[in-house]
């Protein structure tokens, strides 16, 4: 639990919109250490450039200077308070931490929180995923924020395996919201290289990562969201929340799920004609190599490779294998290249992997698969399986 570039940036965009109160009673579940890659000379700067009151400024410069000289643990926690002086102006900082320094109250957050007040902002920066009993962490920060007040929430979203019990998803925060009254005053997340993203409604991560992914080819594959909440003045008891995507009708949910069935259409970039093979990836590679090529070059002389896709079935592929499916791919490409000066992935057609899908996406895939290629050697069970020997066979002697 710390202080990063990233959590310093949150902060820092949250004080530029001036929503934090002034000489607030803060409280952190989970007492946050200062990371260490932010050079301090930023910390110093914005100490310089961003508090008004010179004897202020002054006092916490020199606090920080006598904080870096010192060598005990307690070191990199007194920095992040610094910290926290410049962003919240706070008139009181408490901790609920097991493991934090001293100044920390020992409770366990998977049990209720006694305490005899209440605070103006609650911080949970890495905390929430490490406690079994999210439903009683939630309702403790709930019930230890004070009407009107914010919450500040930062939680692993992709990635971090075993890092905590659990990741949080960004239907997570806004059902959250809808259920107890919150306004979402800020809901960014990390994006790759880009950076902090901000969106404004639920829908705004999912539609990210599908441009990202249609438009570059990309995925995010390890993030964290960051969001601050402010809770109602009349705010009553913690309200369970229950997923916004179940609180529709029947026919609501058929017709969204059949928009879920439509982006196997864009994941497999479909054509106006798909073939699909099913090699058996337990044949020497060599072997699977050779007639694969023979095929993509076939292909790659037809009048309509344009459009064309040819769907490779991987759900075999070895995990023991030297080689991924993705560079098997690109060195079959590769070789027809040099071997028949045929340019694939520029001029047709398209070569798609496909991996594990379910039995509805098959069963929506399947009426658009115009052809089966047959290969020496094939995945029968996975043919079986899918019902794709009802499909018509490709005529590899004609061209």
């Amino acid at each position: 639990m710390a202080i990063t570039n990233v959590e310093y940036a949150f902060l820092s965009i949250l004080a530029q919109r001036n929503i934090f109160p002034k000489q607030s009673h803060v409280l952190e579940l989970g007492e946050q250490h200062w990371h260490g890659d932010i050079p301090i000379e930023y910390l110093k700067n914005d100490l310089n450039t961003q508090i008004q009151d010179e004897a202020d400024k002054r006092y916490l410069l020199d606090q920080l200077e006598s904080i870096l000289g010192r060598k005990d643990k307690k070191k990199i926690f007194d920095i992040t308070k610094i910290a926290y002086k410049l962003f919240f102006n706070y008139s009181t900082l408490a901790a609920i931490d097991l493991h934090g320094t001293e100044d920390a109250f020992q409770f366990d957050l998977n049990h209720p929180v006694q305490m005899d007040r209440t605070f103006d902002i609650t911080i949970n920066f890495g905390t929430a995923e490490h406690i079994f009993n999210v439903y009683q962490f939630f309702q403790t920060v709930h019930d230890l924020t004070s009407p009107g007040g914010l919450m500040l929430h930062c939680m692993p979203f992709l990635g971090w395996v075993d890092h905590g019990f659990f990741n949080f998803q960004p239907t997570f925060y806004w059902d959250l919201a809808e259920a107890n009254g919150y306004d979402v005053v800020a809901f960014l997340f990390q994006a790759n290289d880009v950076g902090l993203v901000e969106v404004s409604d639920r829908d705004g991560v999912i539609r990210y990562m599908h441009n990202l992914r249609t438009n570059q080819g990309q995925l995010i594959v390890h993030s964290n969201i960051y969001v601050a909440f402010k809770k109602n003045l009349d705010s009553q008891d913690f309200m369970i929340p229950r997923q916004g995507f179940f609180q529709i009708s029947n026919e609501e949910y058929w017709n969204l799920a059949q928009d879920s069935f439509v982006s196997i259409n864009e994941q497999l970039n479909l054509k106006e004609i798909n073939l699909v093979a099913f090699p058996d990836w337990k044949q020497p590679e060599e072997l699977i190599m050779a007639k694969l090529e023979e095929v993509v070059k076939l292909l790659g002389n037809h009048p309509d490779r344009q459009r064309m896709n040819l769907l490779i079935d991987i759900s075999n592929f070895p995990t023991s294998s030297e080689i991924n499916p993705e560079l098997f791919l690109s060195t079959l490409a590769l070789n027809i290249l040099l071997k028949e000066k045929l340019d694939i992935p520029n001029d047709g057609p398209e070569i798609t992997i496909v991996d594990e899908l379910s039995d509805k996406d098959w069963e929506t895939l399947l009426p658009q698969i115009r052809y089966r290629v047959p290969l020496i050697g094939e995945n029968l069970a996975a043919i079986e399986k899918m019902g794709i020997g009802k499909v018509e066979v490709y005529d590899l002697s004609q061209p």
